[in-house]
């Protein structure tokens, strides 16, 4: 319980901070702990809200916070799973991407519409 505990403020350090680990807290630790999650799940689960910009606070006003880790959400699944499934994962393209993608665009071939295709909903672009 306090290795959880301590590994949320060493691999969360974008996080709000937990500064004790309340009775409340343990918890929540232990529901989690008894429906089949390892520690290593929650180390992972840590690691992976600290890499997300949403779970930071940087996309709006949320951020996530040790309590809120181990909540259900109001349909009863548990933030910990959508987190460690990766709903919350960062999947947007880096410029580098993006940028070669665009490039690769460049060179594929465009094939002409069909002019029984074209319609007023179509702009004639050749």
């Amino acid at each position: 319980m306090k290795e959880i505990f301590e590994s949320y403020g060493t691999l969360c350090p974008s996080l709000p901070k937990a500064l004790r680990l309340t009775a409340d807290r343990k918890k929540a630790v232990s529901r989690i702990l008894d429906k089949g999650y390892t520690v290593e799940q929650i180390k992972q689960a840590f690691r992976m809200a600290e890499e997300s910009p949403f779970l930071r606070g940087e996309r709006n006003q949320f951020h996530a916070e040790f309590d809120w880790i181990f909540k259900k959400d109001r349909d009863g699944k548990d933030n910990l799973l959508k987190i460690l499934e990766g709903k919350y994962a960062d999947n947007k393209p880096t410029q580098n991407q993006h940028q070669e993608e665009t490039e690769c665009m460049k060179l594929m071939p465009v094939p002409e519409i069909p002019g029984f295709l074209r319609s007023r909903y179509y702009i004639d672009a050749v």
